[in-house]
């Protein structure tokens, strides 16, 4: 099993950020795609139209988000965790991810910068404001 250890720079205020990784209106403004999610612990989400489901584990209000999260054809869970840090000029975000099946590391790793994480900065990079 793999990890991935990347950070993210987001255009947006803490608040904004932490709001739209959980608000399924906003997540679904940035990623195009149906969304299943809120901020509580114990909620099973799904996104991009149900390819990604897990369920949140920890949430520390603008802070940190901590989920069981697998793609829906893999056997088990892997562990992601978002830490929200606020920076001058916005956010960043310390995504830490552990449990990635081998064959599938490649793929996920392009896909939070192609699909999730680095969507939502361009998202905020292109001046858009919640």
């Amino acid at each position: 099993m793999n990890k991935i250890r990347q950070d993210f720079h987001v255009h947006a205020s803490i608040e904004t950020v932490f709001r739209a990784l959980t608000d399924p209106i906003l997540i679904e403004q940035w990623s195009e795609s149906r969304a299943i999610m809120d901020s509580k612990i114990g909620t099973r989400f799904s996104l991009f139209n149900g390819y990604i489901i897990g369920q949140n584990l920890e949430i520390g209000l603008n802070k940190k988000i901590v989920q069981n999260w697998r793609a829906r054809n893999w056997k088990d869970d892997s562990l992601v965790s978002m830490n929200l840090i606020k920076e001058t000029g916005g956010t960043k975000i310390e995504l830490r991810q552990e449990g990635i099946p081998d064959q599938e590391y490649v793929s996920i790793q392009q896909g939070w910068n192609k699909f999730y994480l680095g969507k939502l900065q361009r998202f905020f990079g292109n001046g858009r404001r919640l």
